[in-house]
């Protein structure tokens, strides 16, 4: 008999009893294999351990039974599903629009930058720009400063200091300015020795072109700026007191102060929005809750109020008309008893013209005063019981003595 050497790889050759067992040594791959095999089954039966436990003595008792619960009534839980996710959704899309909306209300532009240039024909050089509608918010703080970029020619340093003034008007041309500041400047001073230095250091840059001799000078003219709401900005004037002045480049710009709420939606997009979705959805979802709290509550009054009007009207026209009260009811019967007998004894006394007369007028006056017993238990329906059987037995006396004269005759 010939074995599998996957089954037994343990190898030797042995002889017994007339059978002869061959048993072939594993590969390295083989012992490679069962090697990884042992190796992780001793970190995996820890874990495998622990999942057996936690799933006898937690799973089976705590997870299992409200999942079954929630299996059997699913149909239930996806109608209370579908509502409750039509609430969240209501509410997290109401929130959204509020909070864009809140946004928008409270974010500025916080950086407004407009390029200079500069009119040197005149005596003064001096730069009008016009500012764009909206560019400046009214009642909004804001930091007003000029960016110069100067060579470091021989001119601008014997200029030294010159003064720059910067005017703010509103939406008329006649009005009087709403910012003006003046505010000095000059480039840095460096020594001959530094200039050699910096010469010999960017020396390859200026050749290819990377690097200027230039200084680019931030002047703050004011930090508290307020464009009020009757005048808003619309133009801006800036002038050099000193026409030999070189310049590059120049621009001026209002920048801002946000509050700690705009600030946080600058700064913080994505944050303030999460936050923001999930308090106003709070508040959102709270005031639909008391809305159809109260819409509930109210249309249940008014449609109880209705239904038992409608149902004592009803029942009013019910006992008034098909089922009245049992004495009236009484009477009713007995008249009608009377109806049916007289009937019956008209057709007996067909023959009598005499008695026929007497049973017509008999008839007349029994369905007149019939009539008039039905009209008065209609109309007197809170009345005492005992009148109204009276009633009923007075009719009764009635047809014994017509049945009594009848009989007689």
């Amino acid at each position: 008999m010939i074995t599998n050497a996957q089954d037994d790889p343990f190898l030797f050759d042995d002889k017994e009893e007339g059978f002869t067992y061959v048993r072939r040594a594993p590969t390295l791959r083989q012992l490679a294999v069962g090697f990884m095999h042992w190796y992780i089954n001793l970190f995996t039966s820890p874990i495998f351990q622990v999942y057996d436990y936690l799933h006898k003595n937690y799973v089976k008792q705590y997870v299992r039974p409200p999942i079954e619960y929630i299996w059997k009534n699913k149909y239930q839980f996806m109608k209370y599903g579908f509502v409750a996710s039509v609430y969240v959704i209501s509410t997290v899309f109401t929130a959204t629009i509020m909070y864009f909306i809140i946004r928008s209300c409270f974010t500025v532009k916080e950086h407004t930058t407009v390029p200079l240039y500069f009119n040197f024909n005149n005596q003064i050089p001096k730069a009008d720009i016009e500012l764009n509608y909206g560019s400046i918010v009214a009642n909004q703080p804001y930091s007003v400063s000029v960016d110069m970029e100067l060579p470091e020619s021989p001119v601008n340093v014997d200029v030294g200091m010159f003064m720059i003034n910067l005017r703010v008007y509103g939406d008329y041309e006649e009005s009087k300015p709403i910012l003006d500041v003046s505010r000095p400047c000059m480039l840095r001073y460096k020594t001959w020795v530094m200039k050699m230095i910096h010469t010999i250091f960017y020396a390859f840059p200026s050749l290819m072109g990377w690097y200027e001799e230039k200084q680019i000078l931030e002047v703050v003219l004011t930090d508290y700026f307020i464009s009020p709401k009757s005048l808003s900005a619309a133009k801006v004037v800036v002038t050099v007191n000193n026409e030999n002045l070189q310049i590059y480049s120049s621009e001026v710009n209002f920048k801002a102060k946000l509050s700690w709420l705009s600030y946080w939606f600058q700064r913080w997009p994505i944050t303030s929005y999460l936050v923001g979705v999930v308090i106003l959805s709070f508040f959102t979802g709270s005031l639909l809750l008391l809305c159809g709290a109260a819409l509930y509550f109210y249309i249940k009054s008014k449609y109880s109020s209705s239904s038992s009007k409608t149902f004592e009207f009803l029942r009013e026209e019910t006992d008034s008309d098909i089922s009245p009260p049992p004495s009236s009811r009484s009477s009713l019967s007995s008249a009608r008893m009377i109806k049916k007998q007289t009937r019956r004894l008209k057709t007996v006394e067909e023959n009598d013209s005499d008695s026929d007369e007497e049973l017509e007028i008999d008839l007349d006056v029994i369905s007149e005063e019939e009539d008039s017993d039905e009209k008065n238990s209609t109309n007197s329906v809170g009345s005492s019981s005992n009148e109204r059987t009276s009633v009923g037995s007075s009719s009764n006396l009635r047809f014994r003595q017509y049945r009594s004269s009848s009989v007689s005759r």
